[in-house]
């Protein structure tokens, strides 16, 4: 009962916890945007939303809003806003950023209002701040400030992390995502860090798969990652991206296909180290080059592989169209060392080292380039380790959470079973109770019956003179007045002989209760049912039917008024028998009231004893 009381108590309390949270939570939810921030103007959103679409046609309207004397009445975040707009909309229709002093003002006007709202900024608002971010990274990288655009690339991304959970990252935002990555993809890949390359092409292909890309753009980033793992030698897992591309790739005729079908031959040749395999496939990729920037790549190639099969005269042929045709720094640089070293081989040293001449000049270029590589090394990693951190933190979260759940889901259902528990042994409790009594009512009865027909039949007796006088002797002190009784009726010390009789009587002077004491602490001399049931049989032998008798003759008394008439007349007290029958004292003390009011004498044992002799057969 008191747990069931402390149950209670702890719904109340929790419910006022709840209430109270729920209060906390309706306070704190008042406020959901942020107070610093106007509300976009309708035509910029609209302007925004079809951005994502159609560019040129935003940016038609966009130029129109420009003149209209909306423009003159816009605050300072629509101001900021519209700036971010021009800035996407140039870059997006392929032109040159001509206010990127306003739109660097954007960025820092965007920074502080997150700083200023902190955990509480509104989302749409980061959203602004990394786009923000991101377009300020392409301005860098239009006027080559490489390290510049990677830490605003990055940042863009940070902000998109930290705001939005995985699941929001969807429509727009995985758009945005994805070309965040890829843009950081191509810088990476530019710069011959491949590794890099690599992890920021994952992550890119993660998003490009949650909106609705373009065809194209899976296949060339799988292609792109093939490559990288290629030029790193580990060919299986080039082989794998290569393959995986070549099925999203649909149209065969275009740019794409050939550069993965060059991909693939060189890898086919790298792992079969055979030239023949591959050369009518490098002939027909020639043949079908749609420009001469197309064809100077495949000859850059071609030329490599008789290079490392020691082809000198075809190497030397391919080579000179590398150097001498329309390509980038890098594969002109490549195909001067080429060059260089083909000619030592042949002891052409004039043209060694006019080649050599070419490829030392531009030594310094490199060295700037691995000062450029070592710092964008160092932002990838330093991002890299935030988002490993940041997942770890989100994993930890997510397992605490799902760790106080289930204690809370476990403890609830402890709840549940201890007061099932509880309320079911109470239940079970009292219907034995119920079903004691009724058994102890009908054995009463059927012992009744027995005793009667014995009864008629002649009554059994068996007198022992001299146990008698030990017994009155024995028992004179603890039995005072139930001892002056059977000295008056000798007779009726067969009903004392009797086993059942000696052990109570054994008991209490062993006992010597005490009215004062818990029933409980006297538990090892409780009598059990079949005991009591002794008694009454013993009583009922000796003294005529006693308790159908005294039944008859006093029907105020009840079944259990007799159990207690029996032990009254073998002279206990009411201390005595509450310790053999396990009720509490007052208990049987109200019983003791009641009997001697119904059989209107203050001396039980001497009335009991003489109502017993009464009708003695």
């Amino acid at each position: 009962m008191a747990f069931f009381i402390i149950f209670v108590a702890m719904k109340n309390w929790c419910f006022i916890g709840s209430f109270f949270m729920l209060l906390l939570a309706a306070c704190s939810c008042t406020d959901t945007a942020p107070r610093s921030i106007c509300h976009p103007d309708r035509h910029l959103t609209t302007i925004d939303t079809l951005m994502w679409q159609q560019p040129d046609s935003a940016f038609s309207q966009l130029q129109a809003f420009a003149v209209s004397p909306a423009m003159d009445s816009l605050d300072a975040f629509n101001g900021h806003y519209f700036h971010l707009l021009l800035s996407e909309l140039l870059y997006k229709n392929d032109y040159a950023q001509t206010n990127r002093n306003e739109l660097l003002q954007a960025v820092g006007y965007y920074d502080s209002l997150v700083v200023e709202e902190g955990n509480r900024v509104h989302l749409d608002l980061a959203f602004l701040d990394a786009r923000a971010h991101y377009i300020n990274g392409v301005g860098y990288y239009e006027i080559d400030s490489v390290v510049p655009a990677c830490e605003e690339y990055l940042k863009a991304l940070e902000i998109m992390e930290n705001h939005f959970d995985e699941k929001d990252l969807v429509g727009h935002k995985a758009k945005f995502m994805a070309l965040t990555f890829t843009r950081l993809f191509k810088l990476f890949s530019n710069r011959y860090l491949h590794e890099q390359a690599i992890y920021f092409g994952k992550r890119s292909l993660l998003y490009y798969h949650k909106y609705d890309a373009e065809p194209w753009h899976i296949p060339w980033i799988m292609e792109g990652i093939g490559s990288h793992y290629d030029i790193m030698e580990q060919l299986d897992s080039a082989s794998t991206y290569y393959q995986e591309a070549a099925l999203l790739i649909d149209d065969s005729t275009g740019l794409m296909y050939r550069d993965l079908l060059s991909h693939r031959a060189y890898l086919t040749y790298k792992q079969k180290h055979d030239l023949s395999s591959v050369l009518d496939q490098w002939h027909w990729l020639l043949l079908h080059a749609e420009n001469d920037k197309e064809f100077v790549a495949r000859c850059c190639c071609l030329g490599e592989l008789y290079y490392y099969e020691h082809q000198w005269d075809s190497a030397e042929y391919y080579m000179n169209i590398v150097y001498h045709g329309l390509c980038g720094p890098d594969s002109k640089m490549l195909a001067a060392k080429r060059l260089q070293e083909i000619f030592l081989i042949s002891r052409d040293t004039v043209k060694a080292n006019k080649y050599g001449l070419f490829f030392s000049s531009n030594t310094s270029t490199i060295d700037q380039y691995g000062t450029l590589d070592s710092q964008l090394t160092q932002l990838q990693y330093a991002f890299q380790q935030k988002t490993g951190d940041r997942i770890h933190q989100q994993g930890m979260y997510l397992v605490n959470k799902r760790v106080v759940t289930i204690l809370g889901v476990v403890f609830m259902v402890l709840i549940v079973l201890m007061c099932t528990t509880y309320f079911n042994n109470k239940l079970l409790n009292r219907l034995k109770m119920q079903n004691g009594k009724i058994i102890e009512t009908l054995e009463s009865e059927r012992y009744a019956h027995q005793i009667q027909q014995a009864a008629l039949g002649g009554k059994l007796k068996n007198s022992n003179a001299q146990i008698k006088k030990n017994r009155e002797k024995k028992h004179e002190e603890v039995f005072p007045i139930a001892e002056k009784c059977l000295k008056n009726n000798p007779s009726t010390l067969q009903f004392v002989d009797e086993p059942i009789c000696q052990f109570i009587r054994e008991q209490v002077k062993k006992g010597q209760f005490k009215s004062h004491m818990k029933c409980s602490v006297y538990k090892d001399y409780a009598l059990d049912r079949e005991q009591l049931l002794a008694l009454r049989k013993a009583a009922d032998h000796h003294f005529s039917l006693f308790t159908i008798r005294l039944k008859k003759a006093y029907p105020q008394l009840s079944n259990g008024d007799l159990t207690y008439c029996c032990l009254y007349l073998l002279g206990l007290s009411d201390a005595d028998v509450s310790a053999l029958m396990q009720k509490e004292y007052s208990t049987v003390s109200e019983h003791s009231r009641k009997i001697k009011r119904v059989l209107g004498d203050e001396t039980l044992v001497s009335v009991l004893q003489n109502f017993s002799y009464s009708s003695d057969l």
